[in-house]
């Protein structure tokens, strides 16, 4: 089936909207994680967040808030 050019823009639409909500999904797991464990976390880090766009490093992010025994030792890990 040929796709008219308005249904291959709304399918990467689609995804892209997709995309952006795992992002935003993960951004906060990262957040709320490294609250939960460490509590208040340091000015800045929202706006560093933010900056990371992409589902592997968000997921590694959420990995290392998970298992860092320490803040510290997540910033050093993040790159923070």
């Amino acid at each position: 089936m040929n796709k008219t050019r308005v249904q291959i823009a709304r399918e990467e639409g689609i995804e892209e909207g997709i995309e952006r909500g795992i992002e935003r999904g993960q951004r906060a797991a990262v957040t709320e994680l490294l609250e939960a464990r460490f509590g208040s976390i340091p000015d800045g880090f929202s706006e560093w967040l933010a900056d990371r766009d992409s589902t592997e490093t968000l997921r590694d992010l959420l990995i290392a808030a998970g298992t860092a025994p320490s803040l510290d030792e997540f910033r050093s890990r993040a790159g923070w």
